[in-house]
This record gives C-alpha cells, structure tokens and sequence, in this order.
C-alpha cells in the first residue's frame, strides 16, 4: 500500500475527489521554504516492549490501539505491526553515550571515539570516566516499502538485537544477483518483523529480518532511493529519541559485542 500501489493511489483519488477545490486554483507556499531536509525529524521505528511508555495510558508518549510486539512510528504514532518491508539506504555503525541507568541523552559517537573515551571496557558495559555508559547501536536508514514518499526512517539495533544486526550485514553486502554482480545494499527488499525471545532475565520483543519475496526493487523505488541518498548528509538523526520509549535498563543474554569492528556504509 503506497505510492506504488494502484489501491491506494484509487484511494487517494476518491480522497481528491471530495476536496477538489484544492486542486482547482493554485495557491501560495509562503512562510514554508524553511521546512526541508535540515528542519524535519526524522522518525524511529521502534518495537513496543513491556516498559514502552508507549504502552502506558499514563504516560504522553502513550499509543491507543498499539499492542506489545508491535512496530510504531516515533513521530506519526503509526502503528505498524508486527511487519514491515524496508529498503536501506544506509548503515552506521555507533555509539550513544547515556547519563548512568540511562539518565539521559549525551552524545553520540563513532567506534573509534568510543573506544578513546572508553575508562571501563567490561563486556557490553563500557563507560566513560564521568561513568557514563556507552551504548553499541547498528543504526540503519530505511525506506518503508509502500510508504516510500514519507522518507527514511531509522532502525537502531542494539544490546540483544546485535546479533541479528550482523546477519542482516552480511545478507547486504554478499547478496549477488543472476548477473553474477554483486547487488548494491539498496537494490533489495528486506522482510523485519518482531520475534518474541525469553531467557532467565525475562522476555521481550526483539528483531528479525529476511530477504523479502521478489528481493528486487524496482524503478520508481530505486529512483527514489537515489534521491534520498543524495539528501542523506542533510538528515540530522535525533539519536535521543532512543531514551523515549525505552526502558531504563535493557534485557541482555550476553549478546553484546563492544569493540566489534563491523563497518559497512553505502
């Protein structure tokens, strides 16, 4: 359902249809040409957990109608599901620096700034000397499949979900197709969903992906996936929306993997 989609553009027909005073004169844009790239948020998509203030009625960041194990919009609230489809356009790999128990947002960091500012180097559980903790994130820009007019979107995978941020890696950058070349990250089709994980710790909602059927893009899609890795350097992430919905202490199993030199950008 989207841009792409003859449904919906019907939908969106018959929606025009009702206002067509609004397509019958042109009118002024002014007192908006600052609204661009530099001055948009960019939204999370964000898996509802047990302790997501997004499920408590209590709470303003509260979502009627979304469920745990869900996917939803950080911005919009836009309740996704438990799947979604997703083209990358990009992968970072960073860190966040958290006040201690995730007091609140500082900084974000490369690898190897981390690494520099790394006073305790436990496993999973680096700080700084203030005793700030340092969070490992594999940060992904995406194109919602259907939805790919309203921009990217960020995925940030951390703590237990790293594991399968490296499968996912790997499938980016190995993918060949019938040509025998290798596929740029941006030509494929990813399959995310919600898998419900338990161990001696809890349980809790984490992520899985998978290539999507029919992996391919295709011309509309990659045409606006070029746009948009053009425009990304003007994207400014708020990477302190991650304590927004968050729990104070994440789940671990041990999964971490502080001080993993995984890079891939593309």
């Amino acid at each position: 359902m989207g841009i792409f989609d003859k449904q919906d553009q019907g939908a969106a027909k018959t929606a025009m249809d009702d206002n067509d005073f609004l397509t019958k004169e042109s009118f002024s844009a002014d007192g908006f040409e600052d609204i661009n790239v530099d001055t948009m948020s960019v939204p999370f998509i964000k898996i509802a957990n047990k302790l997501s203030p997004a499920l408590d009625e209590h709470k303003s960041e509260y979502i009627e109608g979304l469920k745990e194990g869900q996917f939803y919009n950080s911005v919009t609230n836009e309740i996704y599901g438990n799947e979604l489809e997703v083209i990358v356009l990009r992968y970072e790999h960073m860190y966040v620096e958290w006040k201690p128990n995730r007091g609140g947002f500082v900084d974000f960091h490369t690898p190897e700034n981390a690494e520099a500012l790394a006073y305790d180097r436990t496993f999973g559980k680096w700080k700084t000397e203030e005793g700030n903790e340092l969070s490992e994130n594999y940060t992904y820009l995406v194109l919602i499949v259907g939805k790919e007019a309203e921009g990217p979107h960020v995925i940030v995978l951390s703590s237990t979900n790293i594991k399968s941020a490296q499968k996912w890696n790997r499938m980016l950058i190995t993918h060949v197709m019938e040509n025998g070349k290798k596929a740029s990250p941006y030509f494929l089709r990813w399959t995310i969903s919600t898998d419900y994980t338990s161990n001696e710790k809890g349980a809790w909602y984490g992520f899985k992906v998978k290539p999507a059927q029919g992996i391919y893009i295709n011309k509309a899609q990659f045409e606006v996936a070029l746009k948009e890795r053009e425009a990304l350097p003007s994207r400014r992430v708020d990477y302190s929306q991650l304590d927004a919905g968050e729990s104070a202490k994440q789940i671990s199993d041990g999964s971490e993997s502080n001080g993993q030199k995984f890079e891939t950008k593309f």
